[in-house]
């Protein structure tokens, strides 16, 4: 009769203990992927914010709006101090011709779309998923949110998360995704 060798109860074990060592090594290290990426956005919504505040020191309009753009092929606005939907399209391109910001920068590293609109008498860059769908976790909303403003309380600051509607303290829902819109004068 032949003798059949199997694998030891400790043989075992230790396979299953490296295996999920490994499986908790990628993990972890997809997770900080994915910190790093929702950082360098973080930066990217910061540093728009910045070349805003320098077209205006500039220009003394915002970009988009200002009539008074004449570099390259730029359209210009109204001077009104709100981005029309006629001059969503100018915004970006007014921030590149003044060198503020490159093609690159418009990209969002961890996905999705920057875009900018005015709502309600406010204009905001607006960071969600393609065409315009929420597609931000909670998680990562207010990990953006209290980046920018220093808090996660809703009611402060110029980040808002939003659904269909802006969001207040009690209506965060944890399966729900969100897009950021974020005020800017």
């Amino acid at each position: 009769m032949r003798k059949f060798k199997a694998f030891s109860l400790l043989e075992v074990a230790i396979s299953l203990t490296i295996i999920g060592i490994i499986t908790m090594s990628i993990v972890k290290g997809l997770q900080l992927l994915h910190d790093a990426k929702l950082e360098k956005t973080t930066s990217q919504i910061e540093n728009i914010k910045i070349a805003i505040e320098n077209f205006k020191n500039t220009y003394n309009q915002i970009p988009g709006d200002y009539s008074g753009f004449a570099f390259g092929n730029s359209n210009q606005g109204n001077d009104n101090g709100i981005i029309d939907e006629n001059e969503e399209k100018f915004f970006w391109e007014h921030l590149e011709q003044a060198e503020l910001i490159n093609k690159k920068q418009r990209s969002p590293i961890i996905g999705g779309i920057f875009t900018v609109k005015n709502y309600e008498g406010q204009n905001f860059i607006i960071f969600s998923g393609p065409k315009g769908k929420p597609f931000l976790s909670l998680k990562d909303a207010l990990k953006i949110k209290n980046k920018i403003d220093g808090t996660i309380e809703l009611n402060y600051g110029s980040v808002k998360l939003v659904t269909t509607k802006f969001i207040k303290d009690n209506e965060l829902d944890h399966n729900q995704k969100y897009n950021l819109y974020i005020e800017f004068p």
